[in-house]
């Protein structure tokens, strides 16, 4: 809620889900991921639906690591929690 200001988010979240789109996947998996990355987004996960993958980075020294890769888990340090889907 510290980033909402005159309700207008101000600055990046700390955690962001992407739910991939075949239709919009490049976007999805290069534009944002790298301005994510830009902005300082500290934990990205990209999530494909059709196969429940998801793929968790995390921002180390300004760049992302891959995390983990894994069907059905959510699993986020910066929120505190677990989510099996």
């Amino acid at each position: 809620l510290n980033i909402v200001v005159n309700g207008r988010v101000a600055d990046a979240p700390d955690v962001t889900f992407e739910i991939i789109s075949p239709s919009n996947a490049f976007n999805d998996l290069k534009l944002k991921f790298d301005i994510y990355e830009q902005f300082g987004v500290k934990e990205y996960f990209i999530i494909y639906p059709d196969d429940k993958t998801v793929v968790k980075y995390t921002l180390i020294a300004g760049k992302y690591q891959e995390q983990y890769r894994e069907i059905g888990v959510i699993r986020s340090e910066i929120i505190g929690c677990s989510i099996n889907f």
